[in-house]
């Protein structure tokens, strides 16, 4: 039995083990860093083990081992090949494995990715989310995931690509804290989900953001459905956009134009005070 029940994919920090939280606990956990798990099972002799991590880089991310349970530590207990990947006793030593006595290895990847918003050097906080087909739990006609951020905010922005077919999607979720999120889907799909903390923009990057409550909504009998005018004033008019209904914290997905560089219409069939994130892309 591995360290965990369910031992591989994508794990928010708050699913670890406490004793795994401890040995973390001076390793910066922020939304930099999201956590990647697997195991191998060892039964025979070998003086090598191979890190089956799939993202694992390991010149930026770094690699935790335990033996059945027990934490390892690097240039003690193993050594790490970059170039292939596997751990291996020190001084030509081998381990003995066997059929009646296995040889369990857990492997965590601290892998970082906060940084600048990728080539602008935009200046603010994201994390990458890879969840498997097999993570989504039923409820009623939908599929939901519990996603763990750790991003420390509801001011959020998010944008999901279905991983095999590439297409971009209309995730709908209910913020359930500052760090965790209920995503839903219609199927059991591989998905490779961005998070984008709107809040942690920083003053004078190629970047910049605001987080407003709307609640102006008049009703437009021409278009029938409502519509609202806000200004930003973040004097752009490349934005990405996230809304929530501030009552039930759930997602609103919000048709907009864009007016100029410092305004845009909102449009919606209901008329409810929404929380809105903008994200302006310089």
């Amino acid at each position: 039995m591995s360290l965990y029940g369910n031992p591989e994919g994508m794990v928010g920090y708050n699913e670890l083990s406490p004793y795994v939280q401890s040995l973390l606990s001076g390793a910066s956990i922020d939304a930099g860093i999201y956590i990647d798990r697997s195991y191998f099972i060892l039964t025979q002799y070998n003086d090598r083990v191979t890190v089956n991590l799939n993202t694992f880089n390991p010149a930026t991310d770094e690699l935790l081992v335990f033996k059945n349970g027990l934490f390892m530590t690097l240039g003690y207990e193993y050594q790490f090949n970059n170039t292939d990947k596997t751990i291996s006793p020190l001084n030509g030593e081998t381990w003995d494995g066997s059929e009646t006595k296995p040889i369990i290895f857990d492997f965590i990847g601290l892998e970082k990715t906060t940084g600048g918003g990728g080539d602008s050097g935009g200046g603010f906080d994201f994390v990458k989310i890879k969840i498997k087909e097999s993570e989504w739990i039923q409820e009623n006609d939908m599929y939901y995931k519990i996603v763990t951020h750790n991003l420390d905010s509801t001011s959020l922005i998010l944008s999901a690509v279905n991983s095999d077919t590439k297409k971009s999607l209309q995730e709908i979720y209910t913020i359930i804290d500052e760090n965790t999120l209920k995503l839903y889907n219609d199927s059991k799909i591989n998905l490779s989900l961005t998070i984008i903390d709107v809040d942690s923009v920083k003053p004078g990057g190629a970047s910049s953001s605001k987080t407003l409550n709307v609640s102006n909504f008049t009703f437009d009998n021409e278009l029938n459905m409502y519509k609202a005018t806000v200004n930003h004033n973040l004097d752009g008019e490349d934005l990405l956009i996230g809304a929530i209904d501030s009552s039930t914290k759930n997602s609103v997905h919000i048709a907009y134009d864009v007016v100029d560089s410092n305004s845009i219409i909102l449009y919606n069939t209901d008329s409810i005070t929404l929380k809105l994130s903008i994200l302006s892309i310089k």
